[in-house]
């Protein structure tokens, strides 16, 4: 064993390389620390792009949907016009159907 001087120089000797590597570790974790901000900056800017890109799709569908609105009305006014043009039909048929059956009638009662 050397002398108290001796042991004071080696422990300030370890204390001082443990000194150089915990500052080494501070500045391995300041680079990190820095990586990892720009890391989440980089992430941060993806995420509005893709909500962006996800705005513009509702969009879309919010157009398509107005156009199937569109769609949908002019089909209920081509299938009111249908049934008012059926009905006018069913009546010239059934009118038809009443003077032919008057005719014949006519015809039959005039024969007697």
């Amino acid at each position: 064993m050397g002398t108290v001087e001796e042991r004071v120089a080696a422990v300030e000797g370890r204390v001082g390389e443990q000194s150089v590597m915990m500052e080494a570790i501070r500045q391995s974790i300041d680079r990190l620390d820095q990586r990892l901000t720009a890391m989440d900056s980089r992430i941060d800017q993806r995420f509005t792009a893709i909500d962006q890109r996800f705005a513009q799709i509702d969009q879309r569908f919010t157009q398509i949907d107005q156009r199937f609105a569109a769609i949908d009305s002019r089909f209920v006014a081509l299938d009111d016009k249908m049934s008012r043009q059926f009905q006018f039909l069913v009546g010239i048929q059934v009118t038809m159907f009443l003077a032919l059956a008057g005719t014949m009638i006519s015809g039959f009662f005039a024969l007697r």
